[in-house]
């Protein structure tokens, strides 16, 4: 089965629920289990920073949905959570972002693969760092971009979930 990571975050509303919410929604999704969850973080707003802070988590899932099918999912889930987009890197009752999808590579106007800024974050490269057992993905180190990055104020909230392999 092919590997997906998710990225899940949101700062308004009751975050810690919709995650949660997230995570037992991805498990209903077909031909999808998620086989490790990071411990969810407190981190500072990246972009536009007047906003509350963030909670943040990463999924380890493996699925046979299509990288467009999954983000397609993905959307769903946020819309019955509540979603609406109105303006980029703003405060979000929650936010679904496809990080990684196997060794796929992606250009397109609906999905980038990998994440192109996934690099740049430290509220994605913490809880991913914590879930991969591979630093090394796409040729990138992902432990040592963690290591060259601010990780000012992120703080583990609640503890990852251990999962049993099925």
């Amino acid at each position: 089965m092919p590997y997906a990571v998710l990225g899940i975050g949101g700062n308004i509303g009751n975050v810690l629920e919709n995650i949660e919410t997230v995570n037992s929604a991805v498990e209903l999704l077909p031909e999808t289990r998620i086989i490790n969850s990071s411990s969810i973080y407190k981190t500072p707003p990246w972009g536009v920073t007047d906003q509350p802070d963030f909670f943040n988590q990463c999924l380890l899932i493996d699925t046979y949905l299509s990288p467009h099918a999954l983000l397609g999912a993905c959307l769903g889930i946020e819309a019955a959570i509540g979603r609406i987009r109105k303006q980029r890197w703003r405060e979000r009752i929650i936010d679904i972002d496809l990080i990684l999808y196997q060794n796929v590579n992606i250009n397109s106007k609906e999905l980038t693969l990998p994440h192109p800024r996934m690099m740049d974050r430290a509220f994605v490269l913490v809880p991913l760092n914590e879930i991969l057992c591979e630093n090394n993905v796409f040729g990138l180190d992902l432990k040592a971009a963690l290591d060259e990055i601010d990780c000012t104020g992120i703080e583990k909230i609640k503890k990852s979930k251990k999962r049993e392999r099925k």
